[in-house]
C-alpha cells in the first residue's frame, strides 16, 4: 500500500579508492545532512570567516546527538564507531573547549572518569561501539538577548478545564477543553517567550478574535494561535492596511503521506508549532487520542500603531508578544521534507 502515490529517493556517487571505510560514510552523512543555511542582515560579526561548534578528529566515529542534559546544565554528546575499527586517542572539542566531562550511560548516569586535556576529551572506542559523556563547557561571551514585551490581550473565553469541571469551559466549535493540568504558563518557541492566560482564577485564558485593536510596540508582533476551522486565511489591519495570514488548525496533522488504500494525500506543514496539547477534556472524560495544535506567526509592525485582529471567530489565540529588534535570521535551507498539498 505504502508504494502507490507520491515516492521521493535521493542517490550519490562517491568515488574512492579502497573500501568503504575510505571516506564513504563521511561523505554519504554530507549527502543526508547538508549544512543548514541561516539569512540574516549585513552585520560585522564576531566569529570570524570561520568557525566551528564541535569536532572530532576521527570520521569514523559519528557523533549522533548533542542535547541538554535532563538533570544537569551538562551538555550530553552521543557518539558511536561506525567503520568496525577499534580506536585510541579520539579526541572531540565542543563550544570554547570541555572544562570537565564523564561518561553516562543512556539515563545519563555516571559510569566513568573521561580524560580532559587541552579543552578537549580524549577516549577510546571499540568496533561499533556506542559512548555517552556529560560535558561541563567553558564559558564563553552571551550575546544580548532580544527582550520580548508580552501583550495584555482582552481574552474573553475560558478553554482550561480540570479533573473535577470538565465540563465548565470549552473551545468553540470542537467542544472541548484543555486540561489545566497541562496548560503550561510559559510557551517558548523560536526565542519567544509568552505568557499565557490564567487558569486559576475566574478569568479567561484564551481570545476568539473579533476585530479586536492592540497598541503595537517595535517592530515584530508575534501571536500563537490556531484556525478553529480549517487551514484558513485571515485578515488583520495594521493602520488599516490589510495583511492576511493563513493560519493552520487547530486539530489537523502536521504531515501525513499518501497512502491510496485509505484516500490519503501526502501534505507536510511548514508553521511554527508552538505548543502541542497531547489530550483534551469533555464532559465524559479525558480524550486520550486528541491532540490540538497551536502555532507561533509573525508579523512585521515597523511604524505600525494599532493592530485590528480579524473579525472572524475562526482564529483563537493564546498569547502574543513584542519586541522592538529587527535583527531576524530565516532559514534557507530545509530541515525536512516539504510536500504541499495536492
Amino acid at each position: 500500500m505504502l508504494d502507490f502515490g507520491l515516492n521521493r529517493y535521493g542517490y550519490a556517487i562517491y568515488s574512492h579508492k579502497g573500501d568503504y571505510t575510505n571516506g564513504t560514510q563521511l561523505n554519504a552523512r554530507f549527502f543526508d545532512q547538508p549544512v543548514t543555511a541561516f539569512i540574516t542582515g549585513k552585520h560585522k560579526g564576531s566569529l570570524g570567516t570561520e568557525f566551528s561548534f564541535g569536532a572530532i578528529n576521527s570520521s569514523d566515529v559519528i557523533i549522533r546527538a548533542i542535547k541538554k542534559a535532563e538533570e544537569s546544565d551538562e551538555i550530553i554528546v552521543r557518539v558511536n564507531e561506525g567503520a568496525k575499527k577499534s580506536l585510541q586517542g579520539v579526541t572531540l572539542t565542543l563550544g570554547n573547549g570541555i572544562e570537565s566531562a564523564r561518561e553516562v550511560n543512556a539515563m545519563e548516569e555516571e559510569i566513568g572518569e573521561v580524560t580532559v586535556n587541552g579543552g578537549k576529551i580524549i577516549f577510546g572506542i571499540k568496533p561499533y561501539e556506542v559512548k555517552t559523556f556529560a560535558l561541563t563547557l567553558k564559558k564563553g561571551d552571551t550575546a544580548s538577548k532580544t527582550e520580548y514585551k508580552p501583550v495584555e490581550l482582552p481574552y474573553n473565553r475560558d478553554i482550561v478545564t480540570f479533573n473535577h469541571d470538565r465540563n465548565s469551559a470549552s473551545i468553540p466549535t470542537i467542544n472541548v477543553s484543555i486540561p489545566g493540568e497541562i496548560f503550561p504558563k510559559t510557551i517558548e518557541c523560536g526565542g519567544v517567550k509568552f505568557a499565557t492566560g490564567d487558569i486559576w482564577g475566574e478569568g479567561n485564558n484564551a481570545l476568539v478574535c473579533a476585530g479586536q485593536e492592540i497598541a503595537a510596540y517595535g517592530n515584530k508582533l508575534y501571536f500563537v494561535g490556531a484556525s478553529l476551522y480549517d487551514d484558513k486565511e485571515y485578515t488583520f489591519l495594521l493602520d488599516g492596511k490589510e495583511k492576511k495570514i493563513k493560519v493552520q488548525s487547530i486539530n489537523g496533522r502536521i504531515g501525513k503521506w499518501d497512502l491510496y488504500n485509505l484516500s490519503e494525500v501526502a501534505e507536510i506543514k511548514t508553521d511554527k508549532l508552538a505548543w502541542e496539547c497531547t489530550h483534551t477534556h469533555s464532559p465524559q472524560g479525558d480524550n486520550a487520542a486528541q491532540q490540538l495544535l497551536f502555532f507561533m506567526y509573525e508579523i512585521d509592525t515597523e511604524g505600525v500603531e494599532t493592530v485590528t485582529l480579524p473579525d472572524d471567530n475562526g482564529l483563537i489565540i493564546l498569547s502574543a508578544a513584542q519586541t522592538s529588534d529587527t535583527e531576524s535570521a530565516v532559514l534557507e535551507t530545509p530541515l525536512y521534507d516539504r510536500v504541499s498539498g495536492r
